[in-house]
């Protein structure tokens, strides 16, 4: 599918973002109060940082 990987740093990064992924998900969806005062934190920095005021 991705072709070959160049090297086992390249795949063990992707696993590992994979991993990272799917827990976060899955913590979300299971309704994990850490992971989404986390996740409104991460958006509301992310919204401070690069939202222009049209957005807002």
């Amino acid at each position: 599918m991705f072709g070959k990987l160049k090297s086992t740093a390249t795949s063990s990064a992707l696993a590992l973002t994979g991993a990272t992924f799917l827990g976060v998900s899955a913590g979300l969806g299971a309704g994990v109060k850490g992971l989404h005062q986390l996740d409104k934190k991460v958006r509301d920095k992310w919204y401070q940082l690069w939202a222009t005021k049209d957005e807002l």
